[in-house]
């Protein structure tokens, strides 16, 4: 998977946190822009298991910077546990248009009996993540949702379970950061499945077409308002 490494460190890592977002998603969209006005080949948007385009314009051992869109015409995924999940790092998202809502849930640990769900562990690894059920239960509870529209952040800390709340047929789109927490797991959440009895899945995540790529990466350019 291709990635942008240009001056991504030094004009976003080195500033404050409060200050990351507003510059990732300014650096974002200029490279965006200036592959689409260049006319190079862009690199190939991902399609996300969990149903939106993933645009990974950096990856590095402590950040990463994407900009994730939802828009109607995306392929279809089959989500195999559930929409519910914990990343291993710490988010920070500047939205660039639409409203996107984070719904936040609260896992108690529980018996197999009294269990909602089933906590599982993601690796992923070369576009394919591996999914795996743990020994442990939970009872989850929504707790709240929170919304953040156009030139709006939001943050979600490392281990946090949630699901995300957009409407495709409104197009929304944000550009994410992601500071990586040594040691920890990304995790979903899943039915649960008798003691003793190890589900495991292995899900190739899908490069868009360029097409597909092109036309979302446009509708980010346009659709974005300035950041401030």
């Amino acid at each position: 998977m291709a990635v942008h490494t240009g001056t991504t460190l030094p004009t976003v890592s080195d500033k404050p946190r409060s200050e990351q977002a507003a510059a990732a998603a300014r650096w974002a969209l200029t490279v965006l822009a200036g592959q689409l006005g260049g006319g190079q080949a862009l690199s190939l948007a991902v399609v996300h298991p969990l149903g939106f385009l993933c645009f990974p314009l950096h990856r590095g051992l402590d950040l990463g910077i994407c900009v994730h869109v939802w828009i109607d015409g995306l392929p279809d995924v089959e989500v195999v546990t559930s929409p519910i999940h914990a990343h291993s790092w710490d988010l920070h998202s500047y939205v660039l248009f639409g409203q996107v809502g984070n719904e936040l849930v609260s896992a108690v640990p529980a018996k197999y009996s009294d269990a909602s769900h089933q906590v599982y562990e993601i690796d992923s690894a070369q576009g394919t993540d591996r999914i795996a059920a743990t020994n442990s239960y939970v009872q989850c509870t929504r707790r709240s949702t929170h919304y953040a529209s156009t030139g709006e952040e939001y943050t979600l800390s490392s281990g946090a379970f949630h699901s995300t709340a957009v409407s495709i047929a409104d197009p929304s789109a944000t550009v994410m950061i992601a500071h990586t927490i040594p040691g920890a797991r990304d995790r979903s959440l899943g039915p649960p499945q008798p003691p003793g009895r190890k589900a495991c899945w292995h899900v190739r995540r899908r490069l868009a077409d360029p097409s597909l790529t092109r036309r979302v990466a446009e509708t980010v350019v346009v659709l974005s308002s300035p950041v401030s």
